[in-house]
């Protein structure tokens, strides 16, 4: 090739792939030492899923250092799992056991849902603090703080579309709720503003349904004077 961009866009793609694969061989590796120990924790399994979770964490450093194109985010859920198996193999059991379902944290992200509506229909006169919209195909959870915005993409494609907007201060005492616009799936307040968290909302917008919609939300505060 003589087009020197190509040719450079064509060797990051390459060393992209490489850091890529070697990221999901170390992962792979570490997956099957993991649930080997689980099944059975001898000395040498816990040796070996000591080794794959040290080459791991070195594959996603390489990885995030060079180039951070693809998320990794299931990746460091699971190295968490895999750092805790290791630690104390019984705890983490019993608390994978008594983790809730899929259908039963969606259960509860529809009360919470139902629940704001109705504080809505109280309070009509909430105020929108702050308002997002964007074109998903996946799950993300937001960080809002009355100037900043950040997203946390885990599964499927990214937003698209994005548009927020800072309405207003966020008031340190107020009820905060999130008022639904338009979209399906869930959205669903992690955390609500609060000086324990530095007036940050975590929000969750999850749409497990094939292709991607158009989300909308604000969220809004309600002041009690």
């Amino acid at each position: 090739m003589q087009d020197q961009e190509t040719v450079a866009q064509v060797r990051r793609d390459l060393e992209r792939g490489v850091y890529a694969l070697q990221l999901n061989r170390a992962y792979m590796a570490a997956v099957f030492a993991c649930y080997a120990y689980r099944e059975n924790p001898t000395p040498e399994r816990r040796e070996r899923l000591g080794e794959r979770i040290e080459a791991l964490k070195k594959a996603l450093h390489e990885h995030d250092t060079h180039d951070p194109y693809y998320g990794t985010t299931p990746i460091e859920v699971f190295l968490d799992v895999a750092q805790r198996s290791y630690e104390n193999p019984g705890k983490t059991e019993r608390e994978l056991r008594e983790a809730p379902t899929a259908e039963e944290i969606y259960a509860m992200m529809r009360e919470a849902a139902k629940q704001d509506d109705a504080i809505l229909a109280q309070h009509p006169n909430a105020k929108p603090v702050f308002r997002w919209s964007g074109t998903l195909d996946g799950r993300d959870v937001l960080y809002i703080t009355e100037k900043d915005y950040k997203a946390q993409h885990f599964i499927a494609d990214g937003v698209g579309n994005l548009r927020t907007e800072f309405l207003a201060p966020f008031p340190k005492d107020g009820q905060y709720v999130i008022r639904r616009l338009k979209g399906r799936g869930y959205i669903y307040m992690m955390e609500a503003p609060s000086p324990a968290n530095n007036m940050t909302a975590k929000v969750l917008v999850d749409d497990p349904l094939p292709s991607s919609d158009v989300h909308a939300f604000e969220l809004c505060v309600i002041v009690n004077e």
